[in-house]
């Protein structure tokens, strides 16, 4: 049987068995730090209806916001939404699709990339004949909208190619980025193609507030009758992450690793607090 908590310390998913080994644990907190932690906030409600309004109109556009605030995890929600995609399948129409630059992309590996994620791509070839299977691919899955994460990272060619299809293909090409790709693309002369904007930022208290509620009961399974993380540590994350959704999991996952045992997880307060002091924040009181 697991000794009871110190206080300040509070044992994560109580109902559950300990651990066997420390392998096991290191295996869950693994598994933990892997898993995606998703939380509907109104930028999911907001950008989806402005994705909708790109799949009727087709005007290319631009998603911009801070770096880790939550804008691919959201953007991909909508894509699935929008899409109706569920796992491996597609449905025709698709409707839209997102992708993502990885590194300094030219026009041939966005396009190979593109016809691979589906279905339709090939080995060697002409830099026109991958061109000619993405059009090919996008034309056969009625595709609406294209999303591109990273745009940053395009070369111009890539920018121009990706304009290029929207016109022939009829569809809206989205720029996903930070702020600095609108300083990229004005340097570029390309910034009129990709007018329609949708901001994004990072949490606003009250919204981070019931994000931490979030994490808690549905991401930890922990019930109403424990309260992980009070009004004033809530305020100290607030204050550590700026609002941003990246920082805020980076923090958790931090204090959960760094409290837990071989026998099981916890939740130390003072653990947090020493995290915090890491992000320029005061020490958070356990409590009583």
């Amino acid at each position: 049987m697991l000794p009871e908590p110190e206080p300040g310390r509070i044992l994560l998913n109580p109902s559950h068995k300990p651990a066997p080994d420390a392998s096991r644990v290191r295996a869950q907190i693994k598994a933990l730090i892997n898993r995606e932690f998703f939380a509907e906030t109104a930028h999911l409600t907001d950008l989806e209806q402005w994705l909708k309004k790109r799949c009727e109109d087709r005007l290319c556009g631009r998603i911009i916001g801070p770096q880790r605030c939550g804008k691919t995890t959201i953007a991909n929600e909508c894509v699935d939404r929008i899409s109706g995609q569920k796992g491996a399948l597609r449905p025709i129409p698709l409707r839209a699709h997102y992708t993502k630059c990885l590194t300094s992309w030219h026009s041939r590996k966005l396009f190979n990339q593109i016809t691979k994620e589906l279905g339709r791509g090939a080995r060697g070839g002409q830099p026109e004949d991958y061109r000619l299977r993405a059009y090919d691919a996008v034309e056969l899955l009625r595709l609406e909208a294209l999303l591109v994460d990273n745009a940053h990272y395009l070369t111009e060619k890539a920018i121009r190619d990706l304009i290029e299809l929207a016109k022939d293909c009829g569809i809206s090409v989205i720029l996903m980025g930070p702020t600095n790709l609108d300083k990229a693309l004005k340097s570029l002369d390309l910034f009129e193609y990709f007018q329609p904007h949708y901001p994004f930022s990072n949490l606003a208290e009250t919204e981070f507030s019931g994000l931490i509620k979030t994490f808690e009961r549905e991401f930890l399974g922990l019930p109403e009758s424990i309260k992980l993380i009070d009004s004033k540590a809530t305020t100290s994350l607030f204050n550590a992450s700026a609002g941003n959704f990246g920082t805020l999991i980076e923090i958790l996952i931090q204090v959960i690793r760094d409290s837990s045992t071989d026998d099981a997880f916890y939740f130390d307060n003072q653990v947090l607090s020493q995290v915090l002091e890491g992000y320029g924040e005061i020490k958070v009181a356990a409590p009583v």
